[in-house]
């Protein structure tokens, strides 16, 4: 088996294709397709400012921030202008009418910033930067310096020999130079020193709409209509880009360093071009995607995040997330033209039988059988009292090959797979002799017992050897038991709805363990590489050393998308594969670092089944 090399995770609630590119719109996720500004938090979160709102996305939903006139801790106004977080990380919000800041621990904003005298402070802002020295600087109706002291903001004009109102664009150099852009088309550069210059652009009409520095420090002006100009230090002036040998005359909205050689320039109607700073030419993107051309699109923000995405903001229709690797998940289900075998309802199960063909149980379509190709083989669903049911919650095969199946509403039993036929286990009752319907996870011990997980009934084995149904009265557990787990050295691990239990069967008396009351195990996976037994609980994902006697546990304030784990594997590489109800996340447990995955790397949602995995 291909086990080492390949891990094969199905997931639920199939919504779309594997895809590596995502639209987001004002008709689902956005607050408006008028964005202005797409920023990533120190904490990963994708933040986008739209003139309608302020919208958060954490990986897996999207959360809006308006104003609300009977919350003074809401955004002040709608029309959010730009983003902005400073080296304590303190994210500023720039508005129409004045700045504010994000409350993480809180969710909601402070008051709007005041100035010295404690007047509010009024300003349309434009761009926000700090400088070497500390100090943050705010363009906009005046250029000020922004003091955050705990959720208090206050804002002071700055001092400098030029009039400072009607401020655009702000930039600190290589050298600590300050470049100001004022009244739409005068540059100036203020030196350390005190001394200034004043720039014009030999153009008639020139209006500046985007200043931008590049790796080796060059400084370059967007235009309105007149396209790219670059300083030239020798020349003491900017002059103007070519574009195919000519002067550009594309409208500029936005200039992004991309990396070490490459300015990305967002354009108002013309896409997106790229400026390489080493020879100093212009060509068009080349990052292409399945919703529409971005050579025609009006390109008004660009960011990279930290995985190497690209964001890219256009205007009156919204944010496109171009991924930096092609998608690796490959995807089963009823949304792909070519690997449409297994219906389109929830996967509840996944086990590879002996003959090497993959069993998939679904939430309400049965059970499917395909083969390492992804052919169809079998299609077994409910037809009469013998017939697999529609409800399938887990599968597995003991060691004389039958294939048992646990389901929602039917109990336990075993099924013929060429025919789908089912003979359900008639002793699996509770004490009153009613039938056990709810049936969560089986496994079979060395002594050739099959153990049954039953939801609300508790624990029983089946005995392949007299083929009698009991109930060990001498295992005390939660009779909510969700998942288990055998090792081979002869431990059985019950996860319960209240911990988790293990009993050592090895020695002459039964050892029992318990630990994590008040906590659901949904999953449960011994590691081949460590003595580390991991859990997937509802608060987190939980590392248990038995021998050490000590307990780890990880949740989103470590990396994770969330604190429901829902299954777990491991590769060959060490790391473990965890699934939840927001995305899978990669986790070395070696150095504790996590790499979340979610829809927009290209899975087919971010919600999982609980313990469906292989």
């Amino acid at each position: 088996m291909r086990l080492n090399t390949l891990i094969l995770l199905i997931f639920n609630f199939i919504l779309c294709h594997s895809q590596s590119i995502k639209l987001f719109t004002a008709d689902r996720e956005l607050s408006s397709s008028l964005i202005n500004k797409v920023y990533q938090d120190k904490s990963g979160l994708i933040w986008i400012a739209t003139e309608d709102g302020l919208n958060r996305y954490d990986g897996a939903k999207f959360i809006i921030y308006k104003h609300d006139p009977d919350n003074e801790n809401s955004l002040r106004h709608n029309f959010i202008r730009n983003l902005f977080e400073d080296s304590n990380g303190n994210l500023i919000i720039g508005s129409y009418n004045g700045v504010q800041m994000y409350i993480p621990s809180k969710d909601c904003f402070s008051k709007p910033a005041t100035r010295e005298n404690g007047d509010q402070f009024f300003s349309n802002i434009g761009m926000m930067i700090q400088r070497k020295n500390g100090d943050i600087l705010i363009s906009g109706n005046e250029l000020s310096i922004l003091s955050v002291n705990g959720e208090e903001l206050t804002v002071k004009p700055i001092e400098l020999p030029v009039p400072i109102l009607m401020t655009d664009f702000i930039l600190e150099d290589k050298n600590e130079n300050l470049w100001i852009v004022k009244d739409e088309n005068k540059i100036f550069r203020f030196e350390p020193s005190g001394e200034f210059r004043e720039y014009h652009i030999e153009k008639d009409e020139i209006i500046i709409t985007a200043l931008g520095q590049d790796f080796y420090g060059n400084i370059f002006a967007g235009t309105i209509a007149n396209g790219l100009f670059r300083f030239d230090k020798n020349a003491d002036k900017f002059i103007p880009v070519l574009y195919n040998g000519k002067e550009t005359s594309f409208s500029i909205k936005s200039l992004y360093q991309a990396n070490q050689d490459e300015i990305y320039i967002g354009t108002d109607g013309d896409g997106m071009k790229i400026f390489n700073c080493r020879t100093s030419e212009i060509s068009d993107n080349r990052l292409n995607n399945s919703y529409f051309d971005l050579s025609e699109s009006k390109v008004h923000n660009i960011m990279k995040d930290n995985s190497g995405n690209f964001w890219i903001a256009i205007f009156q229709k919204g944010v496109i997330m171009i991924p930096a690797q092609t998608n690796n998940f490959k995807y089963i289900g009823h949304k792909s033209v070519n690997r449409n075998v297994i219906g389109s309802c929830a996967v509840t199960s996944l086990f590879r039988d002996h003959k090497g063909i993959m069993w998939i149980s679904t939430d309400n379509d049965g059970l499917y059988g395909i083969t390492d190709q992804g052919e169809s083989i079998a299609h077994f669903k409910s037809t009469g009292k013998s017939s697999t049911p529609n409800i399938v919650m887990n599968l597995y095969e003991d060691s004389e090959h039958n294939l048992w199946f646990g389901s929602f509403t039917s109990g336990m039993g075993k099924i013929d797979r060429n025919t789908g036929k089912c003979t359900y286990l008639s002793d699996l009752t509770d004490n009153n002799g009613k039938r056990i319907a709810r049936v969560y996870d089986m496994v079979e011990d060395k002594h050739k017992r099959l153990w049954i997980a039953t939801m609300g009934g508790g624990l029983f084995y089946y005995d392949l050897l007299t083929h009698k149904t009991i109930q060990p009265d001498y295992i005390k557990t939660d009779k909510w038991i969700s998942s288990l787990f055998y090792s081979e050295d002869d431990k059985l691990y019950i996860g319960t709805y209240d911990g988790i239990c293990c009993v050592d069967m090895a020695g002459p008396e039964m050892v029992y363990e318990t630990e994590l009351s008040k906590n659901i195990i949904h999953t449960i996976y011994k590691s081949r590489y460590s003595k580390d037994v991991w859990l997937g609980t509802s608060d987190g994902l939980v590392a248990w050393n038995q021998e050490e006697k000590t307990i780890e546990k990880f949740t989103a304030k470590d990396g994770l998308p969330s604190n429901v784990i829902f299954a777990i594997q491991e590769d060959s590489n060490n790391n473990l594969w965890v699934s939840s109800d927001a995305g899978i996340t990669q986790f070395n447990p070696e150095n504790k670092k996590t790499i979340n995955y979610f829809v927009g790397d290209g899975l087919q949602g971010n919600e999982f089944s609980k313990n469906a995995s292989f």
